[in-house]
């Protein structure tokens, strides 16, 4: 194998097999690999003389940029691996997905409209709005909101700050049209008291 094929966490063309050995005890260690590790899981005990040896070694061979590279091919297999995973998940989902959706609509032909109550019918009714909201691409509820007073409290006002908003608005298109020269609102909305 020439020396540009091969991947950098392989043996390296002049390591003898020892100092791969020592590489691939290195190597295994992970992450949080250091030398001192090592040398003590290459020799089987920490020695000052292993770790010299394995100091040398990974000097001359590259160790740390070899066991990066390593962190990063099993990362990339580890990426290509679950994206594989959550594919064939995908598939098997909608496949089930589309099953029950036969045996739910053989079921729901078969079903006599006579033998389903008020509130049967009622959860159909809502399920199916809710199936159909989502196949148009729509959120399956309508979102309700909320009108707040300040603090984010609940809004109070009582039937007299209505009937003054009422005559304020009255007044304000009073004065809009009579700008605009159009011909005036009449006052008093006999709706409003």
């Amino acid at each position: 194998m020439s020396e540009s094929s091969l991947a950098p966490w392989e043996q390296q063309p002049g390591e003898s097999a020892r100092a791969f050995g020592a590489f691939c005890a290195y190597r295994g260690l992970g992450p949080r690999r250091s030398l001192r590790a090592a040398a003590a899981a290459f020799y089987g005990q920490p020695s000052a003389a292993g770790k010299r040896q394995v100091d040398k070694w990974s000097g001359k061979f590259r160790w740390v940029e070899r066991a990066g590279a390593w962190d990063r091919h099993l990362d990339a297999e580890a990426c290509r691996a679950q994206e594989e995973t959550r594919r064939e998940m995908a598939e098997r989902h909608v496949k089930e997905a589309r099953a029950l959706q036969v045996k739910a609509l053989e079921r729901l032909r078969a079903l006599r409209p006579e033998e389903l109550g008020p509130a049967d019918l009622l959860r159909y009714i809502v399920e199916a709005a809710k199936l159909e909201r989502l196949a148009v691409g729509e959120p399956d509820a309508v979102q309700r909101q909320e009108l707040t007073g300040r603090g984010g409290g609940p809004l109070r006002f009582s039937l007299e700050d209505v009937v003054a908003a009422a005559h304020a608005l009255e007044e304000a298109e009073r004065d809009a049209a009579q700008r605009s020269g159009g011909a005036a609102v009449p006052e008093g909305n006999p709706e409003v008291p």
